[in-house]
This record gives structure tokens, C-alpha cells and sequence, in this order.
């Protein structure tokens, strides 16, 4: 509803934010789904740890490296818990694997959702439903498209900005591909970041 749209825009109450946060992706249906596994999750993570399912062991190499400095000494989510949804997203979506970037998008959930199963659930319906497929693939093709439409925001808007950075030579496609990448949660003060989240999962890409 509008109203539940304005509310959502003030900000979701921390105390809120997980459990609305799950029913908004769907995490709940999911995990419930009569197609699904109930322990699906867990059973997966077992087999990766038993070397049952092979995980891409490029993309496990590059995770084993990133979750160490993925905000470096912060105590809201577990280290563990996040390399586990990362092997177990990394084995489900091989066309993605893992790129740098999904570490910290999904630490910003785990810190909000806490309990790694729903967190990881959430993780994989954020990836696969709200951005195009062609995101965090080696190609970065549709990246390629967000970064040419911000251009052209940028050219619109903030003309003088566009021709100061042009006579400089300076290249702000790397920033601006660190913000869309991280949705802005390796940017941001963290409650800024959360105030964006909580917008885009219920509107979806248009507010990014």
C-alpha cells in the first residue's frame, strides 16, 4: 500500500527490519516451499564441506581471501557463517560463482537477518530476482548499461560536475561501479546504507 510505502521510506525499525526484510524478498515462502528441501541449505554446505559438490576452487580462493576484510573487525554477523553463504552461492550459481562485491552485500543481510539460513536464502532471491543476469558475471554486461545510463544522469543533471571531471581526465566509472556492485553498503555509513536497503527491497532497482 502508499502507506506501507511511506513507512518504509521513514526508515524499518531495527527491531523490524529482519522480519520484514524476509517477507518482503520471500525468504519465508522459500524456505517453506513444498519444492524445497527443508534442510536443503545445510545438507548442501555438508556436501561442500565433504567435497561431495565441488565448488569452483577460483571462486573459493578468491572468497577465502575477501571475507577476512569484509568490514574488518565488525562483531554484527559471523565470519563463518558468511564464507558458508558465499561456497553454498557460488556452488548453486556457477554462471556467477563469485565476484568481488557480493561479500559485503551479503554481510550487510547477515548483520540485519543474523540466522544464516534465511540470511543466505534472502542473499540468493536478492541476487538472482533484483538485478539482471548479466550483473556479476565476468562480462558485466548489464553493469556495462547502469553505467552508461548513469552517464547520462550525470551528463543531464550535473553538467558542470561532468565537464570539471572531463578536463581532469578523472575516471569515475570506478567509483560509480563500487557503488552499484556493493549497493552502496561499502560507501555509506552503515545507517544510510540501511535506510537505502530497506527501500530497494520493497521497490526494487529503481531506487538504486
Amino acid at each position: 500500500s502508499k502507506q506501507f510505502k511511506k513507512l518504509v521510506r521513514s526508515g524499518i525499525p531495527d527491531v523490524q527490519r529482519a522480519c520484514i526484510w524476509c517477507k518482503v524478498l520471500g525468504v519465508f515462502d522459500k524456505m517453506t516451499d513444498i519444492n524445497t528441501d527443508k534442510d536443503f541449505y545445510y545438507d548442501t554446505l555438508q556436501n561442500i564441506t565433504e567435497n561431495t559438490f565441488v565448488v569452483n576452487q577460483e571462486a573459493v580462493d578468491q572468497i577465502l581471501l575477501d571475507v577476512p576484510r569484509t568490514f574488518s573487525g565488525s562483531k554484527s554477523f559471523s565470519s563463518e557463517s558468511l564464507l558458508n553463504i558465499l561456497k553454498v552461492f557460488a556452488l548453486l550459481h556457477p554462471d556467477i560463482g563469485y565476484c568481488q562485491s557480493l561479500n559485503f552485500i551479503a554481510a550487510i543481510i547477515l548483520s540485519i537477518i543474523q540466522d544464516e539460513e534465511p540470511a543466505f536464502w534472502a542473499f540468493e532471491i536478492l541476487i538472482t530476482k533484483y538485478f539482471p543476469p548479466e550483473y556479476y558475471v565476468p562480462s558485466m554486461l548489464d553493469l556495462s548499461v547502469d553505467l552508461c545510463m548513469t552517464k547520462m544522469l550525470l551528463d543531464e543533471r550535473t553538467p558542470e560536475i561532468m565537464k570539471k571531471t572531463n578536463s581532469i581526465g578523472y575516471d569515475w566509472i570506478m567509483p560509480v561501479s563500487g557503488y552499484l556492485l556493493t549497493v552502496f553498503s561499502n560507501t555509506f555509513p552503515i545507517p544510510t546504507v540501511l535506510r537505502i536497503w530497506d527501500s530497494f527491497i520493497l521497490e526494487g532497482p529503481k531506487v538504486i
